[in-house]
Parts: structure tokens; C-alpha cells; sequence
């Protein structure tokens, strides 16, 4: 904050007077190369999440959309840092690093579950209806337990501690907004690319990731 304040303040210095510029060193340089460091580690927590995925799911679409949820989860982080009126700091860009690999965890266990009822016969329509209804309430529960312990730190209930508010307010909001959304779209997304899939290859590609066992009754 204290360095846009300056640079706003001396934005016109060279205009002024010609001949002379304003560089920002010392700490304001460390921050800034941290915070590339941070963007490279955001690029591969992002590569390294799908690539488990993929393992998971034996495909190359549905990490795509399991992932969804991290812009979902960057809506709600920008959200709460304008309607606090709080910078983007480094300890905010952490917190969605950190947000990466927990935002996903709703739409993994929505979709598997999705895939598991569809494996087992049902159609793709009343999968996603009874996935929604049975995952709702284990998805709500995690996000609400997480959320709310967060809270303490980013409202400094019981103490607060400017140095860790902004990391835990990043992952407190987007965890939730991504939850929301993740319950309304990633079931839409699933079914508008199953249907794309239909489409250009003629079956689902969306069910690679479940072998159906079909055992002998004796």
C-alpha cells in the first residue's frame, strides 16, 4: 500500500523534471521478485494438480473440469479483498496458491461420484441429480468447518494478526464462493462437455476412470 501511495505521489517526476526517475529498491524489490517466485509456483501447483488428475481420472478433460473451481475460487478472493478495501499482498498470493489444491476438493468428489452412478447404470441426467443431493451435504459441511475456523484469523476474533489476515481472508472467500459455484456449474460443465464428447467421437469420454466389476453370483 505504501508503494502505490509513492508511486502515485512521484507517477509525474520525470515529466517535471526532465532527467531524473524514481526506482523502488530494498525490501519493494525483494517483494517483487517473491512475488514472481509466487506466480511460477501458482503455474506449477496448477500443472502438478492436474496431473494427478489425469492419473485419477484416466482422462484429459474432467481435470479440466475439477479445476474449474480455482477461478471460481479467485472470483471470490477478489471479491473480498474489494470489499474489504485491502491490498494484494504477497501473503494474499500465497493464500491462492494455497487455495489451488483445496478449492478442488468438492468438484473431485462431485464428479467421481457422478461417474461411479453413471458406471453403475444410471443415466447421465439423474446421476448429476443424485450426485448433487448425496454430495451435497458432506461438500456444505467441509467448506463450512474450514471457512469458519478461518474466520477467526481473518476477523481477528480472539486476536487479530495483520500478518496472516490476508492469506487467511483469500482462502476463507474463495473457498466458499468456490463451493457455491461448484455445486451450480460444475454439474452444467460436466454435462455440456459430455455432450460435446457425444457429439464428435459419438460415446462419453467422460467415464474412463471407473472399471465396471460384474461379479459372479453363485
Amino acid at each position: 500500500m505504501v508503494h502505490n501511495m509513492l508511486m502515485k505521489k512521484f507517477r509525474d517526476i520525470s515529466k517535471k523534471y526532465i532527467g531524473y526517475n524514481v526506482k523502488y529498491g530494498g525490501e519493494q524489490e525483494e517483494s517483487i521478485e517473491s512475488l514472481k517466485s509466487l506466480l511460477k509456483a501458482f503455474f506449477f501447483a496448477f500443472l502438478f494438480i492436474y496431473l494427478i488428475l489425469a492419473s485419477f481420472f484416466k482422462s484429459i478433460v474432467q481435470p479440466f473440469i475439477v479445476m474449474l473451481a480455482i477461478p471460481f475460487g479467485l472470483i471470490g478472493v477478489i471479491f473480498a479483498f474489494l470489499m474489504h478495501g485491502l491490498p494484494l499482498s504477497f501473503l494474499a498470493i500465497l493464500g491462492i496458491v494455497s487455495l489451488n489444491g483445496i478449492v478442488v476438493n468438492d468438484s473431485i468428489v462431485l464428479v467421481d461420484f457422478i461417474n461411479k452412478l453413471r458406471n453403475g447404470g444410471m443415466e447421465r441426467r439423474d446421476s448429476i441429480i443424485k450426485a448433487g443431493q448425496m454430495r451435497l451435504r458432506p461438500v456444505i459441511l467441509t467448506t463450512v468447518t474450514t471457512a469458519g475456523g478461518l474466520c477467526t484469523v481473518a476477523y481477528g476474533i480472539g486476536g487479530k494478526d495483520p500478518f496472516l489476515v490476508p492469506m487467511a481472508m483469500a482462502i476463507c472467500w474463495g473457498l466458499v464462493f468456490a463451493t457455491i459455484l461448484t455445486l451450480i456449474v460444475i454439474p452444467c460443465i460436466y454435462s455440456i462437455i459430455d455432450d460435446i464428447a457425444l457429439k464428435v467421437s459419438h460415446h462419453s469420454s467422460m467415464i474412463k476412470t471407473e472399471r465396471v466389476e460384474n461379479g459372479n453370483k453363485g
